[in-house]
């Protein structure tokens, strides 16, 4: 059954139960969405004759066409029942947008289980309720209920994201976005009365334009199951996540926000994600990080890390980050072997130290970066590089960029970041990360990320 997530993820057909023609309604922000997409698409409504130049249809049973996906647009109190009349139709998938249900009380939970039980029972499938809906860069689909001009898509990439909450999702694109950080499909979960997670975990292990797995959830729905499916997937793919509501007061927070129960000890649930070589994050910030790092970048043979800057005070609070022993896994600054500082000395001015961290200092240029690179890469003691390339000193320039498609060939793992701050800095952090670099704005996510490549490294030696 999880094989036909395709359908779903990748439609041809949808129908849309609720369309309108009036502007910032849900129903015509989807209607627009999807006439970006390559779907074909049907707007339902019986009152309307015409929405954003598409015939509308007075129900769904009208029409001729098979459908692969209606959304439910309309208020809690009329879902049911066009849910009865996509499934008689024969539809295989329904994506309830609508809120009001189980994450409300018992008469929600009650009405949301009836539902869903119809559509199942007669071979349909339910997405949400209470879901911001599904994002397919892949097959050019736009089932979310936001528009393009208030929350910016990511371009397609690597990563596939599943989120137990809407803003949550949001979040994720929109950092994705800004980072030029590509994803595969962007799943919302809402009430998970039926999709789940564990169907999504299956659909992204064999799915091949997904290579790393992010996910947001507020409690599982069934743990044990979910630890074994990510036991098998992270054997061949990372898979990143927050686990929120840990707290006593956030469980009760994500129980009144997606009807969530996520009680449970935090170090039980630690435990069991370490087993499942799952990398835990913190936030979304963190959660895009390292999956950008985990998608884009080999796991490491060791901890040890070199530097390679234009900046010395940089390396000093590189330094200080990868040493801090307030985190783990503690990774460590490496000493370079005699051949490689012999090549830098040969290669950098005069006055520039040939210890890690290496200070290619003001006066460097592209090539002498190139040889640095390369030569602190050939280190068989560097395990990860940290690079920062800096387009400030007055004999750097773009064409440094050109060396990177070549760098990530040599199969050491490099994270990237770029000094300053300002806009030369921000802009070269977006073309690094553009050609497979994986690259931060901060040194502290630049040391955070490296640190999740090495605890993916610890965790499958455990597993393999």
């Amino acid at each position: 059954m999880t094989s036909d997530l395709e359908r779903l993820l990748n439609p041809r057909r949808v129908a849309v139960i609720g369309a309108s023609a009036k502007p910032g309604k849900i129903g015509n922000v989807l209607v627009r969405n999807l006439l970006r997409s390559s779907t074909e698409v049907f707007p339902v409504n019986p009152h309307e004759e015409m929405i954003e130049g598409l015939r509308c249809h007075r129900s769904i049973g009208e029409l001729e066409d098979e459908i692969d996906v209606a959304i439910i647009a309309v208020p809690a109190g009329s879902a049911p029942a066009e849910v009865r009349n996509a499934v008689d139709k024969g539809v295989p998938f329904v994506i309830v947008t609508s809120a009001g249900f189980s994450e409300i009380g018992e008469k929600g939970k009650r009405t949301e289980r009836e539902m869903v039980e119809y559509a199942t029972s007669h071979g349909t499938r339910v997405l949400g309720p209470n879901t911001l809906g599904l994002y397919s860069p892949k097959g050019n689909t736009d089932c979310l209920i936001i528009s393009h001009e208030r929350s910016p898509r990511p371009k397609r990439g690597p990563i596939g994201l599943i989120s137990q909450s809407g803003s949550v999702q949001v979040s994720l694109q929109e950092r994705a976005s800004e980072m030029g950080i590509g994803v595969s499909y962007s799943v919302g979960l809402g009430n998970r009365a039926d999709i789940s997670e564990l169907d999504l975990l299956e659909f992204f292990e064999s799915d091949p334009d997904t290579r790393c797995i992010a996910i947001y959830l507020e409690s599982f729905l069934d743990g044990r199951r979910f630890i074994e499916l990510a036991r098998r997937i992270s054997r061949k793919k990372p898979i990143v996540m927050v686990k929120a509501g840990v707290t006593e007061t956030g469980s009760r927070a994500a129980s009144s926000h997606t009807g969530a129960l996520a009680r449970g000890s935090d170090a039980i649930i630690e435990g069991a994600l370490r087993q499942a070589c799952v990398i835990r994050a913190l936030d979304d910030e963190e959660l895009m990080d390292y999956s950008n790092a985990l998608s884009l970048m080999p796991p490491p043979k060791g901890e040890r890390v070199a530097y390679v800057g234009s900046a010395g005070g940089i390396g000093v609070m590189i330094s200080d980050h990868v040493e801090s022993d307030r985190y783990r896994p503690r990774l460590r600054m490496t000493r370079l072997s005699d051949d490689t500082r012999g090549v830098l000395r040969k290669t950098l001015n005069e006055f520039a130290p040939t210890d890690n961290p290496v200070d290619l200092t003001a006066g460097s240029t592209p090539a002498q970066y190139d040889a640095a690179v390369r030569a602190v890469l050939s280190d068989p003691g560097v395990d990860i590089l940290i690079l920062s390339i800096d387009l400030q000193p007055p004999m750097m320039d773009e064409t440094v960029f050109q060396f990177i498609p070549e760098w990530i060939e040599m199969g050491k793992p490099i994270i990237g970041t770029s000094t300053g701050g300002g806009p030369i800095a921000l802009s070269a952090v977006s073309r690094m990360q553009s050609l497979g670099m994986p690259s931060y704005p901060s040194l502290s996510r630049c040391v955070r990320a490296a640190r999740a490549l090495y605890q993916r490294s610890l965790l499958l030696r455990k597993v393999m």
